[in-house]
């Protein structure tokens, strides 16, 4: 009898390899007969799931945000906490995340520099989500006089701008000048609430 293979468990496991030898060796020096080889895969077998590296990076970026997005909406949700507390909470969960996969985050900056607009795209509409339940968050705390009123659209932008700060300073620079990033942020943040 023919062993019964769960696909998307099997590409989930490519997908952490794949991971693995892009934070080693780089995005560039890497390619799918290195990441068959440590998955213990055939190349031709590695081609039924990913055609290339950016479905690699494409899958990747899929995974992880719709993840994230489920854990973030349920802080809307069941937030009995003050909603700046809640943002704050989300942009720390992102960037203690960005600091803890940091090969990760370099290899996705070059892969999007490199690749093409599409994967650009992407990231955009899934950060698009994020940025919508930040938005819902300041107009329900606006609403409820727990944040003073404020332009709802540049405060979110500000917030996304020093997240992809956090990650540029982390990725380039220094956890030091990352970690500034962040007090900028909660002190952005906090100057916001109204008690």
């Amino acid at each position: 009898m023919p062993k019964k293979i769960d696909h998307e468990r099997r590409k989930e496991e490519i997908l952490k390899v794949a991971l693995e030898v892009f934070a080693k060796d780089g995005y560039d020096n890497s390619n799918l007969s290195i990441i068959a080889k440590n998955c213990g895969l055939s190349r031709a077998t590695l081609y039924q799931y990913f055609q290339n590296k950016e479905d690699i990076y494409y899958y990747a970026l899929k995974q992880s945000t719709e993840d994230m997005f489920q854990k973030y909406s349920e802080v809307e949700w069941t937030q009995k906490s003050h909603p700046i507390d809640g943002i704050l909470g989300i942009c720390d969960d992102i960037m203690t995340t960005a600091a803890r996969n940091i090969d990760q985050i370099r290899n996705l900056i070059i892969a999007v520099s490199k690749i093409d607009q599409q994967l650009e795209d992407a990231v955009y509409r899934r950060t698009a989500k994020l940025q919508h339940l930040f938005r819902r968050l300041i107009r329900s705390g606006a609403r409820d006089q727990l944040i003073v009123p404020c332009d709802v659209d540049l405060v979110v932008r500000q917030i996304v701008v020093l997240i992809e700060s956090y990650c540029f300073q982390l990725t380039y620079f220094s956890e030091s000048s990352a970690e500034a990033i962040r007090a900028v942020l909660h002190n952005e943040l906090e100057a916001l609430k109204t008690e």
